[in-house]
Parts: structure tokens; C-alpha cells; sequence
């Protein structure tokens, strides 16, 4: 029980930092290099590696990888293209949500992308949490499963003009 005690706050306190991160845009990205190798050490100095399964485990370190790839290329924030922070955001959501380990901090955590709107060459970031975007792709699915209004009238939706 202390362990989770200690993950949760450790967790929160990544979320703290990484949303402080990304709203000053001077601050080092190296910080978040140290923290993600902090994150490693503790993981494995865990005689149960924090609780964290092999799957997860995989999912975590793809995410970390994002981050160093990213940190990398630049020193601060506001020297990333906003593919890139986009990217940075994911992957720290991703991060979060797995050491904090429940389904609701999966569901919860922002999922952000570029697009470029209908008949315009200007791309926007848009961002929806996880749920939203479940739910969003359940009712698209369920839409295109819906059969015509006119089928079910079995007329044939006026087929060759007689009705």
C-alpha cells in the first residue's frame, strides 16, 4: 500500500512538473531527461519493478524514447516545431497514465494532433482526451452500421421512379 502511495504522488508530481514544462517554454528540456532517468531508476531499483507489468513496461519505455528523441533536438520548448511538443505532450500523458496505473488515468489523459481544416492549408492542434476519442470513433462506428432511413421502409427509396 505504500508503494502506490508513493507511485500516486510520484506520478502527480511528474504531471505538475511536465504541465509547468509545457507552459513556460524557456524551461530546459533536459529536465525531462532526468526525470524519465529518474523514473528508469526507480523502476529498476523496485524489487517488483513498481508494480509495473511487461507490457506496460514496453509501452513506457516506447514513450520515454519519444521524450529523449524529442529532448534531443532542441534545448527549450519553444524551440520545437508544434509536431514535436505535440508528440512531447502524448508521450508525457503516456507516461503519467501508466505510473499512475488505473484505467481512469488511461482514459483521462490527453491525446493531441495536428489537422488542417477543410479547404485551408493552415493546421491547427486539437486535443480530446482518450475517452473522448473512444467515444467519438463508437459513435462514428455505430452511424456507419445504421442501415438508410429509406431501406427500412422497404420501398426501395423510390428505385426507378415508382414508389
Amino acid at each position: 500500500m505504500k508503494r502506490h502511495a508513493w507511485l500516486a504522488a510520484f506520478a502527480f508530481l511528474l504531471v505538475v512538473a511536465a504541465s509547468q514544462t509545457m507552459a513556460n517554454a524557456r524551461v530546459d528540456l533536459k529536465v525531462l531527461l532526468n526525470q524519465q532517468n529518474s523514473i528508469n531508476r526507480q523502476i529498476e531499483e523496485s524489487p517488483d519493478g513498481m508494480g509495473i507489468d511487461s507490457m506496460q513496461l514496453d509501452r513506457l519505455r516506447r514513450a520515454q524514447k519519444t521524450v529523449a528523441d524529442i529532448a534531443v533536438k532542441k534545448s527549450s520548448l519553444d524551440q520545437l516545431s508544434p509536431a514535436d511538443q505535440i508528440k512531447l505532450r502524448n508521450a508525457l500523458g503516456e507516461v503519467y497514465a501508466i505510473l499512475k496505473g488505473t484505467r481512469v488515468a488511461q482514459e483521462q489523459r490527453d491525446v493531441c494532433w495536428r489537422e488542417r481544416k477543410i479547404g485551408s492549408q493552415i493546421q491547427s492542434t486539437r486535443c480530446a482526451t482518450f475517452e473522448e476519442l473512444l467515444l467519438t470513433r463508437e459513435g462514428a462506428r455505430n452511424w456507419m452500421e445504421k442501415s438508410p432511413v429509406c431501406a427500412s421502409q422497404g420501398n426501395g427509396c423510390g428505385v426507378g421512379g415508382i414508389n
